[in-house]
């Protein structure tokens, strides 16, 4: 019984070999060559068939080592891996299919030339995009370090409270005195250079006498050339006669004159304000104007006592000047 059964699966055994014969199913080693084999005829080779194996186009060799499908495409020594693009339908691999990549991983290529996708790291992606401009969207450049700067919106990082350059100031750094009723005198630290262009300035200078109806003479003096220079001021005062009409909610240097001049040359000229009635009274003047340089030159401030006494410029006095255009 036992050596019948064990009979009867030979005999299947063969008979299966010779139908897979039959069917065109032919395993072979490398550098034979199939012959006889149908259209579609698969063909089994002991290495990829390189152009070793020839066959009739439409035939498929398997490497029986690596299981890798090869179709023959154009006859002999034409033989193509089987799974290739042309035979992968559009979007018909999952993402699941593709190899596997580490956590915060990005898909592209920083190796130069075309080649195969890479892995990259966070800073590899970094280093790849566009940074930023006042046109293009891109990624912040590097700031240099510091807890002060800004990012502006060109894309580049300023210190913050940066300087205007428009702006030009100058300060008074020690009481400037002056004794003299008929020259006057430039006040050091009020002066600046002035190239061509169109300015506002305005000063603010405090200032004391040292007597009664007294009071001070300044001018404003501009060394190149203008186009038009006009300047207005203002000019507290401490009249007696002025507190007293105001009544108990009066203060001293409470009234306020004003004056303006239109500088036709740069030569000096003489203003001044209202007298004071007291003595060493801390005073205030505001000078501002407007002037056009067509000549580079200097912008400077003069004074002098009204009648005999000191006239004092404090500490703290100011210039400041805008370029407007």
């Amino acid at each position: 019984m036992r050596r019948s059964f064990v009979i009867a699966m030979v005999l299947a055994a063969f008979v299966a070999c010779f139908a897979f014969w039959a069917s065109g199913v032919a395993p072979v080693d490398a550098g034979s060559r199939p012959s006889g084999t149908p259209f579609g005829a698969i063909v089994f080779v002991n290495s990829a068939p390189n152009g070793v194996v020839r066959g009739s186009v439409g035939q498929v060799a398997i490497d029986r080592a690596t299981s890798i499908a090869w179709q023959n495409t154009n006859g002999a020594m034409a033989w193509s891996r089987f799974i290739g693009t042309a035979q992968i339908e559009d979007a018909s691999v999952s993402l699941a299919k593709m190899a596997n990549v580490a956590s915060g991983r990005f898909l592209a290529r920083t190796t130069a030339g075309t080649g195969s996708p890479e892995s990259l790291t966070a800073t590899q992606v970094t280093a790849l995009l566009d940074v930023g401009t006042s046109a293009l969207k891109g990624v912040v450049p590097a700031s240099g370090g510091g807890t002060t700067n800004f990012l502006r919106s060109d894309f580049t990082w300023a210190a913050a409270g940066g300087t205007d350059t428009r702006i030009t100031t100058a300060l008074v750094g020690t009481d400037a005195t002056s004794t003299d009723t008929t020259a006057l005198t430039e006040a050091t630290g009020l002066t600046l250079s002035l190239t061509a262009g169109t300015y506002q300035y305005e000063y603010r200078i405090l200032w004391r006498v040292s007597a009664v109806s007294s009071t001070m003479q300044y001018n404003l003096d501009f060394s190149g050339s203008t186009a038009f220079f006009v300047n207005v001021a203002i000019h507290p005062t401490d009249s007696a006669g002025t507190v007293a009409n105001m009544g108990a909610g009066g203060s001293q240097a409470s009234l306020i004159s004003g004056s303006a001049r239109r500088f036709a040359t740069s030569a000096i000229g003489r203003q001044s304000g209202l007298s004071v009635d007291t003595p060493a009274s801390d005073m205030l003047l505001v000078a501002h104007g407007t002037l056009e340089v067509t000549a580079t030159g200097s912008l400077k401030f003069w004074f002098a006592p009204e009648v005999a006494s000191t006239l004092t410029i404090k500490a703290g006095s100011s210039l400041v000047v805008t370029k407007v255009q």
